[in-house]
């Protein structure tokens, strides 16, 4: 997806309403064709949510592209946005 494309997509709607401040961050991320992400359960915020992490240099990072309520909805997301899963 081009970066206008991503850009009127829900999941960038939604992500620039909750941050801001990481927007611009998350638009490269999401329309870089190197980036791998990890989808995996987290219980950080007292819900159990499937989040969308960047992986660099094989390790998963702090920055969530995404939270879901379900692993098929994290999944569906990337393939919809085009980011290729690494695990």
């Amino acid at each position: 997806m081009t970066r206008d494309e991503i850009e009127s997509t829900p999941w960038a709607q939604s992500f620039k309403h909750e941050a801001p401040s990481s927007y611009e961050e998350a638009l490269i991320l999401a329309t870089s064709p190197d980036v791998e992400f990890e989808v995996y359960q987290e219980d950080e915020t007292g819900n159990r949510l499937w989040a969308i992490s960047v992986v660099d240099e094989g390790e998963r990072t702090d920055f969530w592209m995404a939270a879901t309520k379900t692993k098929k909805d994290a999944l569906q997301l990337c393939k919809h946005m085009g980011w290729r899963v690494a695990r």
